[in-house]
């Protein structure tokens, strides 16, 4: 996780163990920094896909700043659902991203509500990479991935029918994966610019950058 007031200085929980104790709970509520963002304890909202954004992928406002807000504590840390970098990240109809003027103004209110609970959010950054299927693909291209291997089973597509995964375009271009880490430096702005105190790159779960 990155927060924005000290970009150099990653938080690796692995070699911050939550408890010293025997039984954890004095460390449990026991404040911690993460960052630049100093947390009244370790207590952390972990990211839970909700599927509640348009078709367009902007949050509802009528939904998330009241999901958010329900759930944020004075000096605690919430980590958004998972949330996609470009349209090419994207996959798992009514997900939300961070890739339009429309859907940052969205997430405004929502970082406000947080905010005024006195908790911090950060903004989980998503591409999902052969997870995906040509229908949410931009130009209907193929989902990219490291290599042309699909991913066994089905993905259910914006009509609610489902398909099987498709054989994902590699990514070989010299311009290609640099342009994919460009998209998070842009989302990572975006994240900022729509209110968020830091950001957490999805890297597991299988996708894009979980992949080989």
């Amino acid at each position: 996780m990155s927060s924005y007031t000290d970009q150099s200085q990653f938080w690796d929980l692995s070699k911050h163990p939550i408890s010293a104790s025997g039984d954890g709970l004095p460390a449990l509520f026991t404040p911690m920094t993460v960052g630049g963002c100093h947390l009244s304890h370790r207590i952390l909202l972990a990211p839970l896909t909700r599927m509640r954004a348009t078709s367009e992928r902007v949050p509802c406002i009528e939904l998330f700043p009241n999901y958010y807000q329900q759930r944020a504590t004075k000096g605690g840390l919430l980590i958004s659902e998972s949330t996609s970098i470009s349209q090419q990240g994207t996959a798992y109809f009514r997900t939300p991203g961070i890739y339009t003027d429309d859907q940052i103004e969205a997430w405004k209110p929502v970082t406000k509500a947080v905010r005024d609970r006195g908790a911090f959010f950060f903004l989980q950054l998503w591409h999902v990479g052969r997870v995906s299927h040509s229908q949410f693909q931009p130009d209907a291209q193929p989902p990219v991935a490291p290599s042309p291997i699909a991913l066994p089973g089905s993905v259910r597509l914006p009509d609610g029918s489902t398909a099987l995964y498709e054989v994902p375009r590699e990514l070989t271009s010299d311009e290609e994966i640099p342009a994919i880490v460009e998209d998070y430096r842009r989302a990572t702005l975006k994240s900022a610019e729509a209110g968020f105190d830091g950001v957490e790159i999805q890297a597991a779960n299988g996708y894009l950058i979980d992949q080989v």
